[in-house]
C-alpha cells in the first residue's frame, strides 16, 4: 500500500513496525497537527487537532487525564456499554427494518447508518450525554455527530475543505447548545448536591462526570471543553462504524474460499480474531505525524534529528512481513505474528498515546460467553450473522473516492434471519 504524496508531504517516513513502534513509544517523539490543517482555524477556531484534548496532550498533563478516564474502560465498564446500550440499541435497529409481510425473504439495509445509532446509543452513555433518549433528540445528535465526525478528519478529505470546517463549526455550537451544556450543568449540579450530602439519584460512571471531580479539563475554558466532548464523540461514534463494513468484506470473500466453515461467523473467538485482522490491514488514519522534541535513536538505529517531522505509515508497518509473516496483504484470521505484538498491529497506535478507547472497539481477549465484553466491532459482527446477513449480491458496497482514508460510502447487506432475533429491546 503507498501512501498517497499529498498526504505525507514530502516528509521522511518511518514505515518498518519497529521503528514506527519506537517512535510512538518515545516520549520525545511529540504530536503534532497535519500541515493540511494548518491554517483550518482562521477566523472559526477550529484547532486541528483538537487543541487541549486527550489526543493533542504530551507529557504530565496527558498522563493525569489518561489515568482519570482509565476507569471508564475497564472490563465491567465495558460489558455494560455492550449489554445494556450497544446490543439493545441494535436490535432495535434491526426490528426497524423488520417487514411483516416479508416472512422467508431476504431484507434489504445498509450497515453503516444501521450502526450509527447503536454506536451513538453508547457515546451517550459514556460521555454522559442528556437531551438524546427520546427520537428527536437521537436523531438531532446523530445528524450532529456525523457533521463533526467529518470535521475530525478533515485533512484527509479531497473536497473543499473550508465548507467542511463551516459544517464542523456550526454542528460544534449545535452539540454544545442543545446537549454539551446542559449535560454538564446537570452533573454539576450532582456533584454539588453529593457534596451537600443531598440525595441524588446514582449515575452512571460516565466521561463529563470524570472532567468534573479530576478537573483535568478546564470547565472555564470553552474551546478545552468542547474540543475534549467533540474528540470523544468522533472517536466512540466513528471508529467502529468506519471499521465493521472492512470486516463484512473481507469475511465474505473468505466464506467464499471457506465454504464449509460459514458456521464460524458465529463463533465469538473466530469474530474476534477476523476483527483483528481487518483492523491490521485497515488502518483508520493513513499516518501519525510525530516531531522531534531532541535527537532520536530507534529501534533500528535510524536516527531522526531534532525539530524533523516524520510520517509513521501505521498501513506500512502492518504489513511488515517480519512481523506478520508472508503475504501480509492477505487477510488470514489467525495469522501467526511476532511475540508481544498485537494481531491488529499498530491500529490503536502504540505507547503513552495508543488509543484510550481501543477495548471498547475491540476486547483485549475473545469473549468467553455473552456477559464478558466483545468489543464494538465483534458484537455487531455476532448480531449481525445471528440475523442471516451477507452482502448484497446485486449492490457491492461502494469505496469514499472523496478521502484518502480506507473508507466505505455504503456496505448493502441482505438479511436472512431477521424474523428469528428474540424481541425488540435486547432482552
Amino acid at each position: 500500500m503507498v501512501l498517497p504524496d499529498a498526504v505525507a508531504a514530502g516528509m521522511p517516513r518511518l514505515s518498518s513496525y519497529a521503528d514506527v513502534d519506537s517512535a510512538l513509544r518515545s516520549p520525545l517523539m511529540l504530536q503534532v497537527e497535519h500541515p493540511r490543517a494548518a491554517g483550518l482555524a482562521t477566523g472559526v477556531r477550529v484547532d486541528f487537532p483538537l487543541a487541549g484534548s486527550l489526543q493533542s496532550l504530551d507529557g504530565a498533563s496527558h498522563l493525569l487525564r489518561r489515568r482519570a478516564y482509565a476507569p471508564l474502560f475497564r472490563r465491567a465498564e465495558l460489558a455494560l456499554a455492550e449489554a445494556d446500550y450497544l446490543v439493545p440499541a441494535l436490535r432495535r435497529s434491526l426490528a426497524g427494518i423488520r417487514r411483516s409481510d416479508t416472512r422467508g425473504v431476504p431484507v434489504p439495509a445498509d450497515l453503516i447508518p444501521l450502526m450509527r445509532s447503536a454506536a451513538l446509543a453508547v457515546t451517550v452513555a459514556m460521555i454522559g450525554i442528556d437531551g438524546a433518549d427520546d427520537p428527536e433528540g437521537e436523531a438531532e445528535l446523530l445528524e450532529i455527530s456525523e457533521r463533526l465526525a467529518e470535521g475530525g478528519g478533515v485533512y484527509w478529505l479531497n473536497e473543499n475543505h473550508q465548507r467542511v470546517i463551516t459544517a464542523t463549526v456550526d454542528a460544534r455550537t449545535r452539540f454544545m447548545n442543545r446537549f454539551g451544556r446542559p449535560s454538564v450543568e446537570r452533573r454539576r449540579h450532582i456533584a454539588q448536591d453529593q457534596a451537600a450530602n443531598l440525595p441524588a439519584k446514582r449515575e452512571r460512571g460516565d466521561l463529563i462526570s470524570v472532567m468534573l471531580a479530576t478537573g483535568g479539563v478546564d470547565l472555564a475554558d470553552e474551546l478545552q471543553l468542547v474540543n475534549e466532548l467533540t474528540f470523544f464523540v468522533v472517536a466512540s461514534f466513528n471508529t467502529p462504524t468506519k471499521l465493521v463494513p472492512h470486516v463484512v468484506v473481507e469475511l465474505d470473500r473468505w466464506v467464499l474460499d471457506h465454504p464449509a466453515e460459514r458456521g464460524r461467523l458465529q463463533d465469538p473467538t473466530f469474530v474476534h480474531m477476523a476483527a483483528q485482522e481487518a483492523l491490521r490491514l485497515h488502518v483508520a488514519a493513513p499516518i501519525l505525524l510525530r516531531r522531534a522534541a531532541d535527537t532520536v535513536t530507534l529501534r533500528s538505529g535510524r536516527t531522526v534529528a531534532a525539530g524533523t517531522v516524520v510520517a509513521l505509515d501505521l498501513g506500512a508497518a502492518n504489513r511488515d512481513e517480519a512481523v506478520f509473516g508472508e503475504k501480509t496483504e492477505e487477510f488470514r484470521p489467525g495469522r501467526t505474528h511476532a511475540p508481544n505484538i498485537p494481531a491488529y498491529g499498530l491500529a490503536f497506535g502504540s505507547g503513552q498515546h495508543k488509543c484510550i478507547g481501543w477495548p471498547l472497539t475491540i476486547a483485549p481477549d475473545a469473549p468467553i460467553d455473552d456477559a464478558s465484553p466483545a468489543g464494538m466491532m465483534v458484537r455487531f459482527i455476532l448480531e449481525f450473522a445471528a440475523a442471516g446477513m451477507r452482502l448484497d449480491p446485486t449492490n457491492p458496497p461502494r469505496i469514499r473516492t472523496d478521502t484518502v482514508r480506507d473508507e466505505f460510502a455504503t456496505c448493502p447487506v441482505l438479511f436472512d434471519s431477521l424474523d428469528g432475533r428474540s424481541g425488540t429491546d435486547g432482552r
